[in-house]
């Protein structure tokens, strides 16, 4: 069963209650070391240019580099430690509400059961959070946090560069599909360079969606009669729940694997973050979005009846 955001955060507030508790501790602390950081820098700042004028070394810059940022780590404490314990006593009861959903910190879905899909980005680097996992209706389905980076070299230097920011949901399906249904943003007149191989275009009856995004498959028939009106609908709506940048999802083997990239606002804190120390707890936004989330999710399993459909 979905909730809504409202009906989650009753569900919540007990829960709730307590890490609000919690938080004005931790904004308590960052009050009162807040000063205290701020002539730290002073001080670091006025002893390394001072050694700087005497000793004109780069090691004395880095030296002024680590204090700062040492005293970065002191000033950001109370803000870390309120995120933890937010993430560590709601996200698991978030996912209790949801039926046979468990939570973890630092999991994430494997790459493994993402590459063949071919919508993935190639990347170097894969660095996962706040993965969901649980079934409903008979389908496996998993969602995280995911960034993806490739290497990248300049002369002798090695440095990463992200080519993927947002969040991974996989369904897992009770059937294997005949063929490979590809959906992605259209790319306009860069279509032609980001073609699919042996996959062709599909054409479709909706023109709000043929303009928004472009359909590769390897079976018409198939790619059709999944993608129907209701449920690139369905699409859009977790889309627009999540409030992305960008999606696209593949339909492969016996998956359904769907991409969303963060929007700029999105880009610094992910989808399950906490709102600001400053901030009260019941007035996140994370909370109604996941519940938002978990809706569009189970609405696509509905609009599929993937658990009752046995062939194309």
């Amino acid at each position: 069963m979905a909730l809504s955001g409202a009906e989650l955060l009753e569900q919540l507030r007990p829960a709730l209650n307590q890490v609000e508790q919690d938080r004005l501790k931790h904004l308590a602390d960052f009050t009162k070391q807040q000063p205290l950081c701020f002539f730290a820098w002073a001080i670091v700042a006025v002893l390394t240019i001072v050694a700087f004028v005497f000793m004109p070394d780069p090691i004395v810059a880095i030296f002024g580099i680590v204090g700062g940022g040492g005293v970065w780590y002191w000033y950001s404490t109370p803000a870390r430690r309120f995120r933890a314990g937010y993430k560590r006593e709601l996200l698991p009861r978030i996912a209790e509400q949801f039926g046979d959903f468990t939570y973890s910190l630092t999991g994430g879905i494997h790459l493994a059961r993402m590459k063949p899909s071919r919508i993935l980005p190639p990347s170097d680097r894969y660095k996962r959070e706040d993965h969901f996992a649980g079934n409903f209706e008979g389908v496996r389905i998993e969602f995280n946090e995911a960034i993806l980076q490739q290497r990248r070299r300049s002369g002798k230097r090695t440095h990463y560069v992200t080519v993927f920011k947002g969040l991974f949901v996989l369904l897992d399906m009770n059937k294997n599909f005949e063929g490979h249904t590809i959906v992605r943003k259209d790319a306009g007149v860069l279509n032609f360079f980001g073609s699919f191989g042996s996959l062709e275009r599909i054409k479709l009856e909706d023109p709000d969606f043929e303009r928004q995004y472009e359909v590769y498959g390897s079976d018409q028939v198939e790619s059709r009669y999944l993608l129907t009106p209701a449920f690139m609908e369905r699409l859009k709506k977790l889309n627009d729940s999540v409030g992305a940048q960008g999606m696209e999802c593949a339909f492969y083997q016996n998956r359904l694997l769907v991409l969303m990239k963060h929007n700029k606002a999105m880009s610094s804190d992910g989808l399950l973050e906490p709102g600001s120390l400053k901030e009260p707890v019941h007035q996140a936004d994370s909370i109604a979005k996941i519940a938002d989330e978990f809706a569009a999710i189970c609405g696509i399993v509905h609009e599929l009846k993937l658990h009752e459909r046995t062939g194309i």
